[in-house]
C-alpha cells in the first residue's frame, strides 16, 4: 500500500470514528421507530476539482431546505450559521442543537469539546453542566489524527418529528431529529444517515434541550 492510500485509510477510519463517538444511533424502539426507515446510505456529494474527495460538506436540498420531509416530520428550515431559530418550536430548537452538537472542524476547533459552545443557545444550564463536566478538554491520539487529516463534519438536511406516542406535555417533550452526516477529511469523505431523540423543557417562554437519548 502506498503512503497516500494509507493516509486515505486512515483518514477514513478516524473520520468514522469519530462521527460514530458524535452521534447517537440508536433510542428507544417505541420513539425511533421510523429512524429505521429509509436507512440506505445516500450517494456521496461529487467531489470538486480542488479536491478529491468522494462526499464533502455543502448545502442539502432535502427536508431541512425547505422541503416537506419524509415520515410525517414538520416542515421546520434547516438552521444554517446564525440564522434565528424560533424558540417557541421545539422541532426548530431540537434541529438547532442537532446540527451544531454534530458539527465539527478539527483542525480549527481549539479543543475536542468545540461543540459544547455551538450548543450553549439551545441547552438548558443544568444540562450544558452536566455535559462539561462529563470530560475533560484534553486533545488525545485520535483527536491529534482528526486535526492532521482535517476531518470536517457537518449535519445536513434535517427533519424533526413529534412522536405521538412520545411522553408529551405543556411543558416537556421529546422530538425526534433525522439528518444526514457528512465527513469529509483531507483526500475523502463520506455520509450517512444519522438522528437522535432530544428532550426539551419550556422555560421563560423558549424550548431547551434537557437531554438526548443515548445509543
Amino acid at each position: 500500500m502506498s503512503r497516500s492510500q494509507a493516509g486515505m485509510a486512515t483518514g477514513r477510519a478516524t473520520a468514522r470514528r469519530l462521527s460514530r463517538a458524535c452521534l447517537v444511533t440508536a433510542v428507544a424502539a417505541a420513539l425511533l421507530s421510523g429512524c429505521g426507515q429509509g436507512s440506505k446510505k445516500p450517494s456521496p456529494a461529487p467531489a470538486s476539482s480542488s479536491a478529491q474527495a468522494s462526499a464533502a460538506p455543502g448545502t442539502g436540498s432535502g427536508p431541512g431546505a425547505g422541503g416537506a420531509p419524509a415520515g410525517g416530520a414538520s416542515p421546520v428550515p434547516d438552521p444554517g450559521p446564525g440564522e434565528s431559530v424560533d424558540f417557541k418550536n421545539p422541532e426548530a430548537v431540537a434541529m438547532a442543537f442537532a446540527s451544531a452538537y454534530t458539527k465539527r472542524n478539527w483542525k480549527e476547533d481549539p479543543g475536542p469539546r468545540t461543540h459544547l459552545e455551538q450548543i450553549k443557545p439551545y441547552t438548558a444550564a443544568a444540562y450544558l453542566k452536566s455535559l462539561r463536566d462529563a470530560g475533560g478538554d484534553r486533545c488525545d491520539l485520535e483527536c491529534e489524527q482528526a486535526k492532521k487529516s482535517n476531518v470536517r463534519v457537518t449535519a445536513e438536511e434535517l427533519a424533526a418529528v413529534t412522536p405521538p406516542e412520545a411522553p408529551a406535555s405543556d411543558t416537556e417533550r421529546w422530538v425526534q431529529v433525522s439528518y444526514i452526516v457528512r465527513t469529509s477529511w483531507d483526500g475523502g469523505g463520506d455520509s450517512n444517515r444519522a438522528g437522535m431523540a432530544v428532550q426539551l423543557r419550556l422555560s421563560d417562554g423558549k424550548w431547551l434541550v434537557t437531554g438526548r437519548a443515548r445509543g
